[in-house]
C-alpha cells in the first residue's frame, strides 16, 4: 500500500507540473479562452489576483459516491462558469499547448516508474480554494502565434457546478478495489460570488432508491 501511495503521489506531482486541472466536474468542459465579460463577469487580466474564494463540498451519506484513483488522480468534480453561461477554462498550460511567456511548447516530465491499476475511493467531498486563475488565449512572437496564458477572473457574479458519481467501492478476489458506477454522475448548480469573504457550501442531493 505504501508502494501504491507513493507512485500515486509521483503521478499527481507530474500532472501538476503540467499544469492539469482535477476541477472540471463532469457535465462540465474545457473552457472557452477565458472570461469575456459583461453581466456574467468582468474580464479578466494577466495581472495578480483580485482574491479567492473557498468551495467546501460535500456528498454525504446515505448517498453513495466513488472514484478511480490513479496516477492521473481522481474524477475532476468542480466547473465554474460565468452568470450569462461561459465557460471558465481551469486547465492551465497543459502539455502540448504553447505557453505565452516563452512562446514555447509545454513538455511535461517524465516519470520512469509504471502507473500502476487505479483504485477505487469512497467520495464524500473536500475543500477547494479558487484564486480567480484560469488559461486565456493570446498571441506570442513575431508570427503572433496563439497561446496560453494565466489570467485572472474579475470581481463578479459566477456558477459553480460540482458532480460526482453514485457508486460503490467493491473489493475484488484479487487487486485493488474498484468503482463500480451505479448511475450518471448526480450534478447541483450554485451561484456565487467571487471574491467571497466566506466558503461556499454544496452538497449533492441523495441519489434516488434504485435511480439508473
Amino acid at each position: 500500500m505504501m508502494w501504491f501511495r507513493f507512485l500515486f503521489v509521483i503521478g499527481v506531482l507530474e500532472a501538476s507540473a503540467c499544469g492539469s486541472s482535477m476541477l472540471v466536474g463532469a457535465g462540465g468542459s474545457g473552457g472557452t479562452g477565458g472570461v469575456d465579460g459583461g453581466s456574467g463577469g468582468a474580464g479578466g487580466a494577466a495581472g495578480g489576483p483580485p482574491g479567492s474564494v473557498m468551495f467546501v463540498l460535500s456528498a454525504p451519506p446515505p448517498g453513495s459516491f466513488c472514484d478511480e484513483l490513479s496516477c492521473n488522480g481522481g474524477s475532476a468534480h468542480l466547473s465554474i462558469t460565468t452568470a450569462d453561461g461561459q465557460t471558465v477554462d481551469l486547465s492551465g498550460g497543459s502539455c502540448g499547448a504553447m505557453d505565452c511567456t516563452s512562446c514555447r511548447l509545454l513538455i511535461c516530465p517524465q516519470v520512469a516508474i509504471a502507473c500502476p491499476a487505479a483504485q477505487g475511493v469512497p467520495y464524500t467531498g473536500g475543500t477547494w480554494t479558487w484564486d480567480g486563475a484560469y488559461a486565456g488565449a493570446s498571441t506570442c512572437g513575431a508570427s503572433h502565434v496563439t497561446c496560453s496564458e494565466t489570467k485572472y477572473a474579475a470581481p463578479g457574479h459566477y456558477v459553480a457546478r460540482f458532480c460526482a458519481t453514485p457508486g460503490s467501492v467493491v473489493q475484488p478476489d484479487a487487486g485493488l478495489p474498484v468503482c463500480v458506477p451505479a448511475g450518471q454522475p448526480e450534478c447541483t448548480e450554485l451561484p456565487f460570488d467571487f471574491p467571497a469573504s466566506t466558503p461556499v457550501s454544496i452538497t449533492l442531493a441523495t441519489p434516488a432508491v434504485g435511480q439508473p
